[in-house]
């Protein structure tokens, strides 16, 4: 009579295990900037002072890692201290700079209810030399600058898509 319970606790610890998905998507307002984000895990915060453009701004930075890849969205209020195209095209070339990445695609990108952007697919390298394939996009919503990646080792289109689609207006 064992052995059925066994078999069967057995069998429902397998099935418990398939209930946990790789990519837990969950959704983020983040007030004050205006914009819900989409993250395939529970991203941790972080803020920091950085210089772009000569400006020093409060950036908040949010990121986890799912299935092989890091996630993360960075963004900051300029507070019309400076134009947000100026900003967020020398965000762009510190942040391939980082990376050692030349851009192998660059095309605008519209986001809905916020905004053109800028995405970029490259390959460069990590901090500690491995290679790495990164999918970024760049966009300004009113007085507020972002910067969205997917780092991988190898380029997802389609995961960094879906991460994408997950900016929105709240």
């Amino acid at each position: 009579m064992r052995h059925p319970m066994s078999l069967a606790l057995l069998l429902s610890i397998v099935a418990l295990s398939g209930c946990s998905p790789t990519f837990n998507w969950r959704e983020l307002n983040l007030a004050p900037a205006s914009l819900a984000a989409l993250f395939p895990c529970k991203p941790e915060p972080m803020v920091r002072q950085v210089n772009l453009a000569g400006h020093s701004l409060s950036m908040t930075m949010l990121g986890c890692q799912a299935g092989g890849a890091s996630f993360a969205l960075a963004y900051a209020d300029l507070q019309e201290r400076a134009p947000a195209a100026e900003v967020l095209a020398r965000w762009r070339t510190l942040t391939l700079g980082n990376m050692a990445a030349a851009p192998e695609q660059e095309s605008s990108f519209l986001l809905a209810g916020v905004g053109p952007g800028v995405r970029v697919s490259a390959r460069g390298k990590r901090p500690d030399g491995s290679a790495v394939a990164a999918q970024a996009l760049w966009f300004a919503a009113g007085t507020w600058v972002f910067q969205a990646s997917v780092l991988a080792d190898k380029a997802d289109t389609a995961l960094a898509d879906t991460f994408f689609a997950g900016l929105k207006p709240p």
